[in-house]
């Protein structure tokens, strides 16, 4: 079995729509762009860079059609910890981002929110509430 580095190193969704979908990235959620082509763009995280790339450029590059699927989603990516989830919840309702469900605080000690995208990729936003998380 090939040895493989535990990190993510780049995160690329594809979407259906590439402007709709840099909008939110870029002015909803304040991400600043790194790099954009034909298709792609790509933003600047501070950690592992997100991009964001066109289903037709998509395809192009991969050989395989992808499809947007919102029925269950396959994963979520974290906005990283915050200070307060609840101020996070809502600064970006107003702004007029779609949450799954408000704020919880789950049995492990994060207090967590889940929002998604305008192709319905799952966010969370999170805050440890207890230090003993058994990290």
């Amino acid at each position: 079995m090939p040895k493989v580095k535990s990190q993510i190193s780049f995160v690329v969704l594809y979407v259906k729509d590439l402007d709709e979908s840099r909008t939110f990235y870029e002015k909803t959620l304040g991400f600043p762009v790194k790099q954009t082509d034909e298709g792609y763009v790509e933003f600047d995280t501070r950690g592992a860079p997100l991009a964001l790339m066109s289903l037709d450029a998509a395809a192009a590059l991969t050989g395989a059609t992808p499809t947007a699927s919102t029925a269950v989603p396959r994963f979520s990516l974290s906005l990283g910890e915050v200070a307060n989830v609840d101020e996070v919840y809502e600064e970006l309702q107003r702004a007029g981002v779609m949450f799954v469900k408000p704020p919880q605080t789950q049995p492990w000690g994060q207090r967590t929110t889940h929002f998604s995208d305008p192709d319905g990729n799952l966010w969370e936003v999170f805050t440890w509430t207890k230090k003993d998380n058994g990290a």
